[in-house]
Formats: structure tokens, C-alpha cells, sequence
């Protein structure tokens, strides 16, 4: 959990106790980020100096477990721990077209290339995402033996029913990290803790009693947690 705390000039070292108090056992980011008069006109920097710091950003880059998401269906996918499975992370989140090909596969050629080793599998397996070339993207939803050269980029973890999700046809597919930060729920938590809405602003539930805190003392603040389901 990260602190980022706003306040005019005064310090926030009551805030960041109080929530200590208030949420004793949650695990807190090293360093908190105070915006206040003499900085807030440099925001973005320091927000993106304090993700940095907070290692928040390389959590995200590092994830190997995704979401394919094609349609109302969702699929989970596992990534290769290999420098073509970081370079397709890198790109995400990515909604692409894909194309059908041979009853068996679904394609699409990046703008940019990923790095290679490929290689003859032999067999390929329904949910295999692998890259053709250097820049061709290959889902496949259906089990056969093959001649051709890929580079595999990863494999959906449940394949079922993912030849129904695409069809027949062309079909948009959205990768993208399993674990985000991005959409906050707009309900608060039956537990113990703080949850952000979306209108803004911050409630505590302690003791069972809900409590607004936004305005006094305390201009903004926000939790930020690893979970995304914990905030």
C-alpha cells in the first residue's frame, strides 16, 4: 500500500500515522509522496519518480500472467520467461485485429519487430501464442502437427472454448496485464481498510463505522495497493 498525500504546506507525517493506526497490517511502499504548493506544478515527474521508486513500474513490466480477452470472454494466459515474452509485455496493454487463417489460427504483423529463437515444435496446441518471422503474432486454437519455424511468445493456460470466442473469421483480441491498478472498484470494502470511489473521495471503515475524510485537514489522499483488489 502507497501513500500520496496532499496538503497546502503543512507536514503529512500525521496523515501517514494515522493510516499507519488506522491500517495496521497492510504492506506499505517504502517512501510516501507529499504534493503541496512548492511542488504540485511538477506533478507528473514526481509521481512518475515516486512509481519508480516504489518499484511499481517493474512489477508491471515483469508479470508473466495476462488476460485475452476476445469478446465477453476472457481467457488467462502465461507468458515465456524469454526476451520475445518481455517484448510482447512491453506492448501491453494491445487490442490487435486478427486475421483467420487454415481453420486453426488467428494472425496479425505488428509494426515492430520482437526478438527470435525460433524453433520446430513439432505439434502445436490449442491456446499456443507464438511469433512467426519477427513480427507476426499467431493464436492457436486448435491441435495439429506442424512443419513450420515459431518463436513462442506464450500459451493460454485453459484453452476451452477458445476456438467458439473467434469465430470464423477476423476477430479483435485485447492482451493485457492480469493485475492492474487502473480501474478502481466504486464499492467500498466489507473489510477493514480504505477504498478509494470513483467521484473521488476517500472513506476509512474502522470499527464497522464509515469514515469521510476528504476536506479538513486531509485535501486528497490515496492508497495505492500491489492487489487489485485491495485498495
Amino acid at each position: 500500500m502507497g501513500l500520496i498525500v496532499s496538503s497546502a504546506s503543512s507536514s503529512i507525517s500525521g496523515v501517514v500515522a494515522d493510516c499507519h493506526h488506522l491500517v495496521p497490517d497492510a504492506d506499505y511502499l517504502p517512501g510516501n509522496l507529499w504534493i503541496n504548493n512548492s511542488n504540485r506544478s511538477n506533478l507528473s515527474t514526481l509521481i512518475a519518480n515516486w512509481v519508480e521508486t516504489c518499484g511499481l513500474n517493474q512489477q508491471a513490466n515483469t508479470s508473466k500472467q495476462i488476460n485475452v480477452v476476445i469478446g465477453s470472454k476472457t481467457f488467462t494466459a502465461t507468458l515465456a520467461d524469454s526476451e520475445t515474452g518481455e517484448a510482447f509485455a512491453a506492448l501491453l496493454p494491445l487490442t490487435i485485429t486478427m486475421n483467420e487463417l487454415n481453420g486453426n489460427e488467428k494472425y496479425h504483423y505488428l509494426s515492430s519487430s520482437l526478438p527470435t529463437a525460433a524453433y520446430q515444435p513439432g505439434t502445436i496446441h490449442a491456446g499456443d501464442l507464438m511469433l512467426y518471422g519477427n513480427n507476426c503474432v499467431v493464436l492457436f486454437y486448435e491441435t495439429f502437427n506442424s512443419s513450420y519455424s515459431y518463436t513462442r511468445i506464450g500459451a493460454i493456460d485453459n484453452p476451452s472454448g477458445l476456438a467458439s470466442a473467434l469465430g470464423s473469421g477476423n476477430v479483435s483480441v485485447r492482451f493485457e496485464f492480469s493485475t492492474t491498478t487502473e480501474n478502481l472498484t466504486p464499492t467500498l470494502s466489507s473489510r477493514e481498510g480504505v477504498k478509494v470511489l470513483r467521484d473521488g473521495q476517500l472513506y476509512i471503515r474502522y470499527n464497522g463505522t464509515m469514515y469521510n475524510v476528504q476536506g479538513g485537514y486531509v485535501s486528497a489522499i490515496w492508497l495505492v495497493s500491489r492487489k487489485s483488489d485491495d485498495y
